[in-house]
């Protein structure tokens, strides 16, 4: 994506105003009027451009503004907006919530996407018990569970990230922590029951050493 001084400027801009305490961490390069096109100039801006946009992708607030002031520089699109939100802790559940919108067919050229392992890592530390205590009351238990089923039935990589970071011992918990909170008589959810489902059709006879591991 080819941007000019001007359009960096404009996105300094609305960030300032949309995040005021946000935004005095970064710095904007100043417009020199004589000798702006001299290779030291030039690199010595995009070097400070660079940082500086490295620094607010990594800006929870920014990352979360409403009026996407970020993305449409980026020209990111809803669903890989949506992805990068999921790694802030601030609203993780609802944005998680809304991730399966991405198995829907229209999505169908994007859904690689949830097969990278820090997403993978989301979505497990969301039925993570340890980190949830009442996961019967977690608003994001069946979305994190269909994502998880999409990812294991899709891809090799995301059956192998979900395996190492101890996926089948999360669902597991995650399907006694909702016994334990709701009950015996409600018995696990059913998205749970899919996702080994799903993870024993892949892995056949490998299903065993999988779950001893």
């Amino acid at each position: 994506i080819e941007r000019r001084y001007d359009d960096f400027f404009q996105l300094y801009k609305n960030l300032t105003e949309s995040c005021p305490q946000a935004m005095t961490k970064f710095t904007f390069p100043e417009k020199k009027y004589f000798g702006n096109t001299s290779p030291e100039v030039i690199e010595e801006r995009r070097h400070h451009l660079e940082q500086m946009l490295q620094g607010v992708v990594r800006c929870e607030e920014i990352v979360l503004e409403k009026s996407s002031f970020l993305w449409k520089f980026l020209e990111c699109a809803g669903e890989c907006v949506l992805i990068a939100r999921c790694f802030c802790q601030k609203d993780r559940l609802r944005y998680v919530n809304k991730l399966p919108q991405v198995l829907e067919e229209k999505y169908k050229e994007e859904r690689w996407r949830l097969n990278d392992e820090g997403v993978i890592r989301i979505i497990l530390s969301v039925l993570d018990p340890g980190a949830l205590p009442d996961a019967a009351g977690n608003p994001a238990e069946v979305a994190a569970a269909q994502l998880l089923e999409a990812i294991v039935r899709s891809s090799e990589e995301g059956q192998q990230y979900f395996l190492q970071h101890h996926g089948l011992r999360v669902v597991f918990s995650a399907m006694l922590q909702r016994v334990e909170v709701v009950g015996p008589e409600a018995g696990p959810r059913e998205e749970y029951r899919r996702v080994i489902a799903a993870l024993l059709s892949k892995l056949g006879d490998r299903f065993g050493i999988a779950l001893h591991s």
